[in-house]
């Protein structure tokens, strides 16, 4: 057998030479906890908004009235809690309610108009509050773009009717009382 003129063995003789191939990359050793810096990034955690006072909120609550509904008398016990989405962080994780919307029961006599004003702590942007009678027909709305709202009903009866407190935007504490003009 004859020797291929190229030298390289299975060539076949008189083939132009095969073009030399490139090395194989060597892989560098991983870091096991390397991560990627566009990995690293995470939106920034939504904190839960400074807790206002409720002295503060009374003190609110009260000036509202007085510009809102001068005429008006408070009737009943002043409504409060918390209202809106809280996305926690850290320790307040478990202390958290995603989403609370509350319902009051309020008794109101039958014959009388009432004029609910709600005020919320600076982080809700949103107060939005609605009255049902006791048949559970809407009689009340106010969608408020800040974190006041108020409005005006009228009871034909007397019973148990239900208030809700609700922060579409925000989160925090919020405040209502009722008043009946004399």
């Amino acid at each position: 057998p004859t020797r291929p003129a190229s030298g390289a063995p299975g060539s076949l003789a008189g083939a132009p030479a095969a073009a030399a191939r490139p090395a194989a990359p060597v892989a560098a050793p991983v870091d096991p906890d390397y991560r990627p810096a566009h990995l690293e990034r995470r939106p920034p955690a939504v904190e839960a908004p400074p807790v206002e006072s409720d002295d503060a909120l009374e003190r609110r609550l009260r000036a509202e009235s007085a510009h809102l509904a001068p005429s008006g008398r408070r009737y009943g016990a002043v409504l409060s809690g918390a209202v809106g989405k809280v996305q926690p962080t850290g320790a307040t994780a478990a202390q958290s309610a995603a989403g609370r919307e509350l319902f009051y029961s309020v008794e109101l006599e039958g014959g009388f108009c009432y004029t609910f004003v709600a005020v919320a702590s600076s982080g809700v942007a949103q107060l939005h509050t609605v009255l049902w009678d006791p048949s559970g027909k809407r009689i009340g709305e106010h969608a408020s773009p800040s974190p006041v709202s108020c409005f005006t009903a009228c009871a034909f009866t007397s019973g148990p009717y239900r208030f809700q407190a609700r922060a579409p935007r925000g989160a925090g504490r919020f405040r209502a009382a009722v008043l009946r003009s004399s």
